[in-house]
């Protein structure tokens, strides 16, 4: 439900990146406290960390491929979605 109403908002506005901004921000906090990690940490941080940097790198790639999807005609958005993920997958 989230992901359907951040889309149509990318979608009839065109701002993404926002969600851009506080993905990478939340990824960043979370890797940063993942480094935070001992033998004594339990599962709970654990979970939580993990979560916390997932939930903003999954907001940056989700926000990514659906403002090229809102910005390129219907007959080709195959081709730049799977462009987008061979960029992706190649690193750059």
């Amino acid at each position: 439900m989230l992901i359907s109403k951040k889309g149509q908002f990318i979608a009839r506005t065109g701002r993404y990146k926002i969600f851009t901004l506080v993905g990478s921000s939340l990824f960043i906090v979370g890797i940063g406290l993942i480094t935070t990690y001992s033998e004594t940490s339990n599962s709970g941080m654990k979970i939580g960390y993990l979560f916390l940097a997932g939930a903003g790198l999954g907001n940056c790639i989700q926000s990514r491929v659906i403002a090229l999807q809102s910005a390129v005609d219907g007959p080709k958005m195959a081709i730049a979605t799977s462009l987008l993920g061979f960029f992706q997958n190649l690193g750059g």
